[in-house]
C-alpha cells in the first residue's frame, strides 16, 4: 500500500497538467471563499456596532424616573433618552449616528426606550425567548401616557423656536394619536431631561403632569424634545451623518430663541 501511494505521489509531482489543474482549483476555492469570509466579517461589525448601543445603553421606565429624580440634586447628570422602534426604516443608521455623537468628550449620555416592548406584545418572540429581559423592559400604556403628557407641550414649544433658526433642525413632524401603548410616541423622538436650573423658565412648569395610574404629580424634567433627528441643511444625505449633525444641534442649548 505505501509502495502504491508512493507511485502516486511521484505522479503528481512528476506531472506537469495536474499541477496547473490542482493550482487553478486552489485559487477558485480561495475567490469562492472571499464572499462568505466578507459577509462573516461585515455581520460581526454589525453586530458589534448594533451591540455597542442597543445592548448596552438601554432604559427601563423605574431607571428612567429613578434617574429623573436625582436630577437636582445633581447625583444625576442631565442625560437623553431616544425613543425607538426597531421596525422604523431608519432605526440602524440613526444609532450610528448616535455611536458617532457618543465618542465626544462632552457628549450628552443617550439611552434607547423600546417602545414595542409592551403588554400589547407579551405573546411576541422576544417575550417567549427571554421572559425576564422582557419583563425587564416592558412598559404599559399608563407609563407612556405619562411620558407623552410631560413631553407634547414642550415639543410645541421647541417646534415653534425651530423655524427659520439654522441653529436647530426644523421640527416638521407631529405626534403621532396614541391608539395603543407603542404609539404615545412617535418614533423616534428624542427627549433631554435636565436639572430644573439647566432648563429654559418658560417650559419649566410644562414636564409635570399627573400621573395616569396614581395622584402623584410628576416632574419629568425635560429641557427639549425632537422628532426629526436629521439635519436637512447638513449638506448630506447619508442619514448616519445628518443625525449626528442634528444631534450637535439638539445639544447645543436648553434655551428656547423663538
Amino acid at each position: 500500500m505505501k509502495n502504491l501511494f508512493d507511485r502516486i505521489w511521484d505522479w503528481m509531482k512528476n506531472t506537469a497538467w495536474f499541477q496547473v489543474v490542482l493550482l487553478v482549483g486552489v485559487v477558485v476555492a480561495v475567490v469562492l471563499s472571499i464572499s462568505p469570509i466578507t459577509k462573516a466579517i461585515s455581520d460581526t461589525v454589525t453586530n458589534a456596532e448594533r451591540e455597542k448601543y442597543y445592548e448596552y445603553n438601554r432604559i427601563n421606565y423605574d431607571t428612567l424616573i429613578s434617574n429623573i429624580n436625582k436630577l437636582d440634586s445633581g447625583d444625576q447628570d442631565g442625560f437623553a433618552v431616544i425613543f425607538v422602534n426597531p421596525e422604523d426604516t431608519n432605526y440602524s443608521d440613526i444609532q450610528k449616528g448616535i455611536d458617532i455623537y457618543e465618542e465626544k468628550d462632552d457628549a450628552v449620555k443617550i439611552y434607547q426606550f423600546n417602545v414595542t416592548i409592551n403588554d400589547d406584545t407579551a405573546s411576541s418572540d422576544n417575550y417567549n425567548d427571554d421572559a425576564n429581559w422582557y419583563a425587564y423592559y416592558e412598559t404599559d400604556i399608563d407609563e407612556m401616557t405619562n411620558i407623552r403628557n410631560a413631553s407634547i407641550d414642550i415639543y410645541e414649544e421647541w417646534q415653534e423656536a425651530t423655524k427659520s433658526n439654522l441653529n436647530e433642525v426644523e421640527q416638521t413632524s407631529e405626534y403621532s394619536d396614541p391608539s395603543n401603548t407603542s404609539s404615545c410616541l412617535t418614533t423616534p423622538t428624542l427627549i433631554w431631561f435636565e436639572s430644573n436650573d439647566n432648563i429654559d423658565p418658560s417650559i419649566r412648569e410644562m414636564s409635570k403632569v399627573d400621573s395616569a395610574s396614581s395622584d402623584e404629580i410628576i416632574d419629568f424634567h425635560i429641557a427639549k424634545v425632537y422628532l426629526d433627528l436629521q439635519d436637512s441643511v447638513s449638506g448630506t444625505s447619508e442619514v448616519s451623518i445628518a443625525t449626528l449633525s442634528g444631534l450637535n444641534k439638539f445639544f447645543g442649548t436648553t434655551v428656547l430663541d423663538n
